[in-house]
């Protein structure tokens, strides 16, 4: 039984006609429940997240934002209200996609569906990963011109983090006020987790959150936080994170820069937010109005190169929706079935790798929120009926 992490701290109040779609959460849940997707006995809330932040974030962010500290400016790149509930909603959602991805790979070893001995031929240094991605995206690009696809070779922001973040500052993270921000053993989630190596986050997928800012509705990086929690805890040791969001995980890229056994993936809008990107280890820059056609054959093209060249022993996956012809701020031209295609790419692939992975749902702002709440729940569906 695949459990799911959700909980009634992610929904709070927006101000009016604010753009993040804050109630799609509890809708998604809801119609998981009512079309027998799931039973509630698979729901559970993750509690908090505590010191795991500061894998990957700077301690001093973190005491501002826990303590409400940050500037009228800082709050107003992050795009969402900073008050208890907006940072105990950061927290929690944090605390579900590590507890979810915990679940995941613990169960896979439990279930023998995966290990850790992998071909010393696979690993190299990020530089050669990336030079050999450089490589193979020329000879796509030369073969199918458009859209036009790169691979940035930028340095990133973040200084590498050891095992023991809380060692890299003289400063030593604050408590809040109302509790003390360490792990938790949280009753209602029976730590069972799923009988699969399948992990689901609800509130997950905030992948503009930066080393030492938020942005772009995200206060924490918890793709960041959990990849670097898996390897810290000995339950992963090659991460892939494929990042299928509108929006490049700008966030997620700087943060994991440095990190040799983490490697990022992201297809985004080239023309969309953020303007200025971040230099992942495989990039994709879209064109405006892409469909369904041309982005699945990228997709697979890109997965069939990145595997050549990185082998992991789990994959968290941003499905974010927002890739919907009728999203706001999506600019590209998926259908709802192409959607649907695109997810089931990435979970068949997974389910080939036969390796523990742990979905987040990311963004979504299509008009009529029946559309992100019915492409959510198609992803969710998707990923149990193929790996649950």
């Amino acid at each position: 039984m695949v459990k799911i992490a959700y909980s009634e701290r992610y929904i709070y109040k927006l101000p009016e006609g604010h753009r993040f779609p804050i109630a799609k959460y509890k809708r998604i849940v809801a119609k998981l429940l009512d079309d027998k997707i799931i039973g509630l006995q698979q729901i559970f809330d993750p509690g908090m997240a505590g010191k795991e932040v500061l894998l990957a974030h700077d301690i001093e962010y973190y005491n501002k934002v826990v303590q409400l500290a940050l500037q009228a400016d800082e709050i107003r790149t992050l795009g969402v209200p900073l008050h208890e509930a907006s940072v105990n909603r950061a927290l929690n959602s944090v605390a579900g996609t590590v507890r979810s991805s915990e679940n995941a790979a613990k169960k896979a070893i439990i279930y023998g569906d995966t290990g850790f001995e992998i071909n010393k031929e696979h690993h190299k240094s990020k530089e050669d990963r990336n030079l050999k991605v450089d490589l193979v995206l020329k000879a796509v690009q030369a073969s199918k011109a458009d859209p036009e696809m790169k691979a940035d070779l930028e340095s990133g922001l973040d200084p590498k983090l050891e095992a023991e973040p809380m060692m890299h500052s003289k400063q030593r993270a604050i408590p809040r006020p109302e509790e003390k921000m360490t792990s938790q053993k949280v009753n209602s989630g029976d730590f069972e987790g799923s009988t699969t190596g399948l992990g689901i986050s609800i509130g997950g997928g905030y992948h503009h959150a930066f080393y030492d800012h938020g942005e772009g509705f995200c206060i924490f990086n918890d793709l960041a936080i959990a990849g670097r929690h898996l390897i810290d805890k000995g339950l992963a040791k090659r991460i892939l994170i494929i990042d299928l969001d509108v929006h490049q995980g700008n966030g997620t890229a700087s943060i994991l820069n440095k990190d040799e056994n983490i490697f990022t993936f992201s297809i985004h809008g080239s023309k969309n937010y953020p303007v200025k990107k971040q230099a992942s280890d495989y990039d994709l820059d879209l064109p405006d109005g892409t469909g369904d056609k041309d982005y699945l054959y990228h997709l697979e093209s890109a997965l069939d190169s990145i595997l050549k060249q990185f082998i992991p022993d789990h994959i968290l996956y941003q499905g974010g929706v927002d890739v919907l012809q009728s999203d706001q701020l999506g600019r590209l031209g998926l259908t709802m079935m192409g959607c649907k295609k695109r997810d089931e790419i990435v979970f068949k692939t997974i389910g080939s790798l036969n390796i523990p992975s742990t979905l987040t749902l990311g963004g979504g702002y299509s008009k009529d929120i029946k559309v992100i709440v019915q492409a959510h729940v198609n992803t969710i569906n998707t990923a149990l009926e193929i790996l649950g």
